[in-house]
């Protein structure tokens, strides 16, 4: 899959503002402030096996990943490398960003959730322990605004039920 920012600004190396512009984390930024992290963003091609940032490196940057996989792993003090996360086809993930999207990976997210840590009741699975729209947002790679608004959507479907902090994933929705 060929580059929205190659296409835009082919003789560049940077990305345009439209390209960083769709991403949730700047979603508050301003005009200005917008362009200067257009300015200082920088393309980079990795080949397999090598770092992006390795532990104990200074946090002086922020790496967006276009495409491909990335492996999280984190050294023991013994010596051996502990894998911790696989993160593949984040083209595919970014582009299914739209709410009805959203909403199908929320809802997953949220049944899986109720499966392995809930109740099964007469009425569904409930989650009984509070999860924050943030906490959410992290789950499923969306901005807390997002899930505020899908949150919302699922309950007036009724595929969810909410009282108080507690979550009930109807029978409906969930089986």
């Amino acid at each position: 899959m060929s580059c929205l920012c190659k296409k835009m600004r082919p003789e560049h190396s940077t990305w345009s503002d439209m390209c960083i512009g769709q991403l949730w984390l700047f979603d508050d930024l301003g005009q200005e402030e917008m362009k200067q992290v257009v300015q200082r963003a920088r393309r980079r091609r990795y080949r397999t096996g090598q770092p992006i940032f390795r532990q104990g490196d200074a946090a002086e940057e922020i790496s967006l990943i276009k495409a491909g996989r990335v492996r999280l792993g984190k050294l023991l003090e013994d010596g051996p490398e502990l894998t911790l996360d696989i993160i593949a086809h984040l083209t595919d993930r970014l582009g299914a960003m739209s709410q009805s999207h959203l909403e199908e990976r929320l809802y997953r997210v949220l049944l899986n959730v109720a499966r392995n840590h809930g109740e099964r009741r007469r009425e569904g699975y409930v989650i009984q322990f509070p999860l924050t729209h943030e906490d959410l947002g992290f789950l499923i790679g969306a901005h807390r605004v997002s899930i505020t608004r899908v949150m919302k959507k699922l309950r007036d479907s009724g595929r969810v039920m909410q009282t108080g902090r507690t979550l009930i994933l109807t029978s409906a929705g969930a089986l």
